[in-house]
């Protein structure tokens, strides 16, 4: 079987993406209700 290729739609190291999602996704989490007032979808 081949293997499958991944596409990535962003240009840096994976290292660095992880630091980048982590970051935002504790923003998100320390902020929850200011997001969810903003809008609903984050809830």
């Amino acid at each position: 079987m081949a293997k499958a290729s991944i596409k990535r739609t962003y240009f840096m190291s994976d290292a660095y993406m992880l630091e980048k999602a982590y970051y935002i996704h504790s923003c998100q989490t320390h902020d929850l209700v200011d997001f969810k007032a903003f809008a609903v979808k984050f809830d």
